[in-house]
């Protein structure tokens, strides 16, 4: 492997901890029809805004011991695991496709498919709750034969972009 590939990697793994963390932002607002842009990141127990300090994936969370900054109260696991899966993912994919253009459409598949995910257990438990677990996997189905179809013209997708 040659010192360039290391560097994709490690670089492609790093960004996907930063696009972990705005999916998590993403699947949290989309669903609550909020924009995704604005306001800032704030504490959801506080409603204190986040400084660049306390948003930096994984590690922020490990220095604060999983609890807000400013009124101590605990933040949930699930935003490093969503940002370390998303790097895992990003890295993987380095590995598997190298440096090319045909990269941007498994990268691309791969936030939907963990953005759509993350959004799916949201509704699966609020769902659960309200007794309409029948509908959500109906509508899971569709969306898993639709992604499955996607998956199966990425080949022919790469090509068209030139790879």
């Amino acid at each position: 492997m040659l010192w360039i590939d290391i560097w994709f990697v490690a670089y492609l793994g790093l960004l996907g901890l930063v696009v972990g963390s705005f999916l998590n932002v993403v699947a949290w607002r989309l669903p609550r029809r909020q924009s995704i842009v604005r306001p800032p990141s704030a504490c959801p127990a506080c409603s204190h805004l986040l400084s660049a300090i306390d948003l930096v994936p994984v590690f922020s969370w490990l220095f604060l011991r999983g609890r807000c900054r400013y009124c101590g109260a605990p933040i949930s696991v699930r935003y490093p695991l969503v940002e370390m899966l998303t790097g895992m993912v990003f890295a993987l994919i380095a590995l598997g496709c190298g440096i090319s253009i045909g990269i941007l459409v498994p990268l691309g598949l791969s936030v939907v498919w963990i953005t759509c995910g993350l959004i799916a257990r949201d509704a699966g438990t609020a769902a659960r709750r309200a007794g309409h677990a029948r509908r959500l996997w109906r509508t899971a189905g569709i969306l898993c034969w639709i992604a499955l179809a996607v998956t199966m013209a990425a080949p022919w997708i790469a090509v068209w972009l030139g790879n």
